[in-house]
């Protein structure tokens, strides 16, 4: 289908070069998930500069090209070229004029998760601080600020910071549930990450009530999805700080074998994994 769609494209590619931008991106995210990264990455690259001609109107669009192709990057462990292709999309949108709108917050927001891949936490804290900040000042309360208070707080909890966390997935969470919904994956996102802050800050109670409520959304989205993975691996860490040494490792081993079973998009999650497994057996020597 996707072929006989091009076939129309390239015959007026003028005319067609937005339509021929989309459909390279769609192409895509069919080789990646037929396990051919490379093509994926190349077709992209080949395809950077009509993108950029073609979303001369469409910043968003255009920001969200750069995204996808930093984020493939990134998962095939090619951190610099990722870092690289945020970089010159920032340069792109401030020679548009654009450095101080949601799109360009957008991808410093991105930038930040990239700097974070790339093993440089405390520099992305400092941009994802910044960003908020800037976004609070432009546009107040809104989805875009909702995701970003998620990402700093996810990082302070993963940094070993639940106290810095807190504040920031308690004011995220009704913004959350306002723009994106209370069955939604950003309001799911702030649960796990405040029930991981709160066992952190021994609130083990007010943790377990929460994950309590999220229970239903994790199941609804399957046994095998990145999102019940997710909610095992917060209920492991739950666990640990609870006590509960021998349930926290049965389902870090399901949390373990769903993303495992997701190939190079599940590789992210698996290292989130190690680091409960890691605090698992520091319990264990403990105990």
């Amino acid at each position: 289908l996707l072929n006989e769609a091009k076939a129309v494209w390239v015959s007026e590619p003028d005319k067609y070069l937005r339509e021929t931008v989309i459909s390279a991106d769609v192409e895509s995210t069919i080789l990646w998930e037929e396990g051919k990264p490379g093509q994926a990455i190349t077709l992209l690259q080949d395809n950077m500069a009509r993108a950029e001609q073609a979303n001369s109107a469409y910043d968003r669009d255009l920001v969200w090209y750069y995204h996808k192709l930093a984020t493939f990057l990134a998962e095939q462990k090619r951190g610099g070229e990722a870092a690289s292709v945020i970089g010159h999309g920032l340069e792109t949108l401030a020679a548009r004029n654009q450095a101080q709108t949601d799109p360009a917050l957008l991808l410093r927001r991105f930038q930040a998760e990239i700097v974070s891949q790339n093993g440089d936490d405390t520099r992305a804290e400092q941009m994802l601080r910044t960003t908020i900040l800037d976004r609070q000042k432009l546009f107040g309360p809104s989805l875009a600020l909702a995701v970003d208070l998620l990402k700093l707080g996810q990082l302070y909890v993963k940094d070993d910071k639940p106290a810095a966390a807190l504040p920031l997935l308690t004011e995220a969470a009704p913004m959350s549930t306002r723009y994106f919904g209370s069955n939604s994956d950003p309001t799911f996102q702030i649960a796990l990450a405040t029930i991981e802050a709160l066992a952190d800050l021994s609130r083990l109670q007010e943790a377990g009530d929460l994950l309590a409520r999220v229970e239903n959304y994790a199941m609804r989205q399957g046994s095998s999805s990145i999102s019940y993975g997710l909610y095992m691996r917060s209920h492991a860490h739950l666990d640990v700080a609870a006590g509960d040494l021998e349930n926290a490792e049965a389902r870090l081993d399901i949390a373990d074998a769903i993303f495992y079973s997701k190939g190079a998009r599940g590789d992210k999650f698996e290292a989130a994994a190690a680091k409960t497994r890691k605090r698992l057996e520091r319990a264990r020597k403990s105990s």
